[in-house]
């Protein structure tokens, strides 16, 4: 395929999500107001409704109507950062109608493109990617958003640092120029703060979509109001806000999940590995917001179609935006590179604990340190497109189950359950209301516009 003035959307190792649709069919009245902007939709028009299925062509038809039936109410207040200006707020369809004449699909797109226009045509071509139950409808939405806007001048450049460094066409300057990836973090933005009647796990969806397209797509760093802080999974599967100031530590009850299981992170999204290996792996959220039948990216795909027998070997993965590593009893399956799906596999000298990230989570780092029983650390990761393991030059006192740096801070969590304090090689204890009974610690952050009431 000739890719050369073309413009394309890229996933790299990011989210997947369940098909999203008010009702299981589209009536003949909307059907036939579809197929007058969209001619190409003419033939099922004259049919009547059409239900949804797993076809390709109902994928499509699911983003058209969350376009057009989503309700965001009439006040929709700007934020004091840049995650939502509000500039394409008003009429999305009427936006895309206006750029976009069809939409063809195109079977033969790259690794990880999902959708691209021409400079020279008002079609749209739709890759495979996009057109699955690993995508919902609001990702089509802001997908079809984000390539009319290219229609309007906007071009992508080659990022130059950061999650997406070398990557070809992933990035944008800044978002205040307003071209296509500022209308992805937008019209995500959007839908996690404004729209009506969406179920709550897809408004938290939404939520990481805007923070990590914010965070990843823009060679100017984007103004997020946040604040930093460590979220606390205790084994009565409750979790907990905790911050430190000083010497004082705060903690907030949050929300809670059914069952316990290594949670990981994938940018601003958690992903459970359940303890109890009948059960799949799968996002899950922090404030109740229930759960989505959605599967979290290929390697989550993988296991959930392996045996039981296969899940016990598996302890955790590690997700960066350029590379993956799953963390199995014996060895470590690295991916990489994101346009080669096939996994290589080096064995580990000594049982493994877990990873940890004394210097912070980062999806741009091609290196993070891995936990053993003895408590020596290893460095693992990814140089050149090529796995590595090697003994790290840090130590600690002890074994951990988990290390974590947030802002200034570094907590440690033990496999008794407590929590410490760590000031290089001095760790003190944390008092806190769940002493003894942590089962899990991963970073969080309080995004000001998107989880103020």
């Amino acid at each position: 395929m000739r890719f050369t003035g073309w413009i394309c959307s890229f996933v790299l190792m990011t989210m997947a999500a369940s098909v999203y649709a008010a009702d299981n069919c589209i009536a003949a009245a909307e059907m036939r107001e579809i197929a007058r902007h969209f001619t190409q939709f003419e033939g099922l028009a004259k049919k009547g409704e059409f239900c949804f299925d797993d076809t390709p062509t109902a994928h499509l038809l699911a983003g058209i109507m969350f376009m057009r039936k989503t309700d965001f109410g009439s006040t929709q207040p700007v934020s004091r950062d840049e995650l939502f200006s509000g500039r394409f707020k008003n009429d999305w369809y009427g936006y895309l109608v206006g750029r976009i004449s069809d939409f063809q699909i195109d079977q033969d797109c790259p690794p990880g493109v999902v959708a691209y226009v021409s400079f020279f045509s008002t079609s749209m071509y739709v890759c495979p990617l996009a057109l699955t139950p690993s995508f919902t409808a609001l990702d089509r939405a802001s997908v079809f958003m984000h390539e009319a806007r290219h229609l309007d001048g906007y071009p992508h450049v080659t990022c130059s640092h950061g999650a997406r460094e070398g990557l070809r066409g992933a990035c944008d300057t800044r978002i205040s120029d307003g071209g296509s990836y500022a209308v992805t973090v937008e019209t995500y933005a959007q839908i996690s703060k404004y729209a009506g009647g969406l179920h709550p796990a897809l408004r938290a969806y939404a939520r990481s979509a805007a923070i990590i397209h914010a965070e990843e797509t823009f060679e100017e760093p984007v103004r997020i109001d946040r604040t930093a802080q460590f979220l606390v999974l205790s084994k009565d599967r409750q979790f907990h806000s905790l911050s430190l100031n000083a010497d004082t530590v705060q903690t907030k009850e949050l929300g809670s999940l059914p069952g316990l299981g290594r949670i990981n992170m994938r940018g601003p999204y958690m992903v459970q590995f359940p303890d109890d290996k009948t059960q799949t792996a799968g996002y899950v959220f922090s404030r109740n917001e229930g759960e989505t039948e959605q599967q979290a990216g290929d390697l989550v795909i993988g296991y959930n179609k392996s045996t039981v027998a296969e899940r016990t070997e598996f302890m955790e993965m590690h997700s960066s935006a350029q590379w993956n590593a799953q963390l199995m009893k014996g060895s470590v399956r690295f991916l990489c590179d994101p346009q080669n799906k096939t996994p290589t596999e080096l064995a580990l000298s000594e049982e493994p604990v877990g990873f940890i990230y004394p210097t912070g989570y980062d999806r741009a780092a091609y290196t993070v340190q891995l936990m053993s029983e003895s408590g020596r650390i290893y460095d693992i990761g990814c140089s050149q497109r090529r796995p590595f393991v090697r003994a790290s030059l840090l130590a600690f006192d002890q074994p951990y189950r988990r290390v974590l740096k947030v802002g200034a801070d570094v907590i440690a969590l033990r496999k008794d359950g407590r929590l410490f304090r760590l000031n290089g090689a001095t760790a003190t204890p944390l008092n806190t209301p769940f002493d003894g009974r942590v089962y899990e610690l991963v970073p969080n952050q309080h995004v000001e516009f998107l989880d103020a009431n």
